[in-house]
C-alpha cells in the first residue's frame, strides 16, 4: 500500500476506482499533461460521472467540537504521551473511519494544538469513548486532561457527496471538492479532478454559458451537481460572488446541449 503524498498517473488512472484504500485521503495524483486530482472516497450514495462533488457536510458542534477524552485507557483523568487518543462522543453516535486520514485540534490547554490523524478504528454509542490514533510521527507530547478540549474535522476528501442545488448565491453547504470522471460506486476509492481540463455536467434551462466566462461553485438549481451559468456578476440570479468561489473557466467555444458534459479547465486546487 502506498501512502506518498504525491504520486505520478498514467493516462487512464484516473478513471479507476477501488473498493480497497491504496493511498491516504488527498494524495494528489498527477497526470503528464499536468491535470491534477486528488484521492478520494465516496459517500453512501453512486457518484454519476462529471458532476461537481463537495466535502461531507460538517458534522454540528456537538460532536466535532469541545469533545472531552475518555479515561478508558489510561489510569487517572489523563491520556497518557503518545498515538492513542480517547475519546468521549458527545451526543450522537460515532462512525468508525469518519475521521481517517483527518485532524485533530486540542482546543485548549493542556496539549493544545493541532494533530494528524492516522486511523479512527472504532464506532461509539452517544457518550461512550473510543480511540483516534495519530501519525506515528505526530504524537502527543503533552498529556491531555478533562479540561483538554477535542475537535475533529474529517479528510475533505472523504465521504463526498454530489453538490447541492438551491437559490444562488450560497448553495453550497460544504467546500467543493472536485469532479469524478467516472461513475464511482458507493463507499468506493477514486480520483477527484480539481485542475486542468475537464468535463463537467451542463444544464441549459435557465442561464447559458459563455466561452472564457469563469465557473463559480454555483450549481443548477434543478439539476444536482451540474452548472448552468457563468456569469461574473451581470445577472440577477448570480450577483454575489463573494459566496462562490471561481473553480474554473469555460473552455468549450462550441456549447453543447443540456444534460451534455461541458469542456472546461477546472482551477479548484492545483
Amino acid at each position: 500500500m502506498s501512502f506518498d503524498n504525491q504520486v505520478y498517473l498514467s493516462y487512464g488512472d484516473e478513471k479507476v476506482t477501488t473498493s480497497t484504500k491504496r493511498h491516504r485521503l488527498g494524495t494528489r495524483g498527477v497526470l503528464p499533461d499536468g491535470r491534477v486530482f486528488y484521492y478520494a472516497r465516496n459517500g453512501a450514495t453512486e457518484l454519476a460521472p462529471h458532476l461537481v462533488v463537495i466535502s461531507k457536510t460538517v458534522r454540528s458542534g456537538t460532536h466535532a467540537a469541545a469533545q472531552t477524552i475518555s479515561t478508558v485507557i489510561s489510569s487517572g483523568n489523563t491520556n497518557p504521551v503518545g498515538t492513542t487518543v480517547g475519546v468521549i462522543w458527545a451526543t450522537t453516535p460515532h462512525t468508525s473511519g469518519e475521521y481517517d486520514d483527518g485532524y485533530m485540534t486540542v482546543e485548549t490547554t493542556p496539549g493544545e494544538g493541532v494533530y494528524k490523524i492516522a486511523s479512527d478504528p472504532a464506532a461509539a454509542t452517544s457518550g461512550v469513548g473510543s480511540r483516534i490514533i495519530l501519525e506515528e510521527s505526530d504524537p502527543l507530547k503533552v498529556a491531555l486532561t478533562t479540561v483538554s478540549k477535542l475537535a475533529f474535522e474529517a479528510n475533505p476528501y472523504s465521504s463526498v457527496v454530489v453538490a447541492t442545488t438551491g437559490a444562488a448565491p450560497n448553495n453550497q453547504t460544504a467546500g467543493v471538492a472536485g469532479v469524478p470522471n467516472v461513475t464511482v460506486p458507493i463507499r468506493d476509492y477514486f480520483w477527484c479532478q480539481t485542475w486542468g481540463h475537464a468535463a463537467v455536467r451542463y444544464d441549459a434551462t435557465t442561464a447559458a454559458v459563455v466561452s472564457g466566462k469563469v465557473l463559480l461553485a454555483l450549481t443548477s438549481p434543478g439539476v444536482t451537481g451540474a452548472f448552468n451559468s457563468t456569469t461574473s456578476g451581470d445577472t440577477t440570479a448570480w450577483k454575489n460572488r463573494g459566496n462562490s468561489p471561481t473553480i474554473g473557466w469555460v473552455y468549450q467555444q462550441l456549447i453543447p446541449d443540456g444534460g451534455d458534459n461541458l469542456g472546461v479547465f477546472l482551477t479548484i486546487r492545483p
